[in-house]
């Protein structure tokens, strides 16, 4: 897939209303995986090979449960790629872990190893969760950044043919 600058990957899942347990399963692995959620069972991530195959495995196991899924290829217009982005804003989730780790820090001393096994699973858990949005948008941003590099013609240039669309993060596809 194109490592364009509005270039997306959409999953669209729908579960058995039976199948709770398979459905929290492909919740948290889309929720792990730092998916922004365009609505209920319509999950977003920047297009990239690790995220297709990441995503086409979660349609497959949908479908093992009797499920239906759909794997698109999405491509944003006019203000909807400031949108998508959006999605992935995790600030207020950064906030939130930092002011548990400080709560937790508060009480450590008075914690055993079971307890403190305990809490830092939990941490990091959530640390993983926050920061796999991030990891996901990083190896992303770093594809089209080089993309872009690559790219020297000037804005009012016509497309050229020297290299495939996809290959150019620009609307100018050089």
């Amino acid at each position: 897939m194109p490592a364009l600058s509005d270039s997306w990957v959409l999953l669209i899942v729908s579960l058995p209303t039976s199948g709770a347990t398979a459905r929290m399963r492909i919740w948290r692995a889309l929720k792990a995986l730092g998916c922004g959620a365009l609505r209920d069972g319509a999950y977003l991530l920047p297009a990239g090979e690790e995220q297709v195959a990441q995503l086409r495995e979660l349609a497959d196991e949908t479908t093992r449960e009797d499920g239906q899924a759909w794997l698109l290829s999405v491509r944003a217009v006019g203000n909807e790629a400031a949108a998508f982005r959006a999605l992935f804003d995790r600030s207020a989730d950064y906030a939130e872990l930092l002011a548990a780790l400080s709560d937790a820090r508060k009480s450590l001393s008075g914690l055993d190893e079971t307890e403190l096994n305990r809490l830092l699973k939990r941490h990091g858990r959530t640390y993983e969760t926050t920061t796999g949005v991030w990891a996901a948008w990083v190896q992303w941003s770093t594809r089209w950044i080089s993309a872009a590099r690559q790219c020297r013609k000037p804005a009012d240039s016509k497309p050229c043919l020297q290299a495939p669309a996809s290959a150019c993060p620009t609307t100018m596809h050089c």
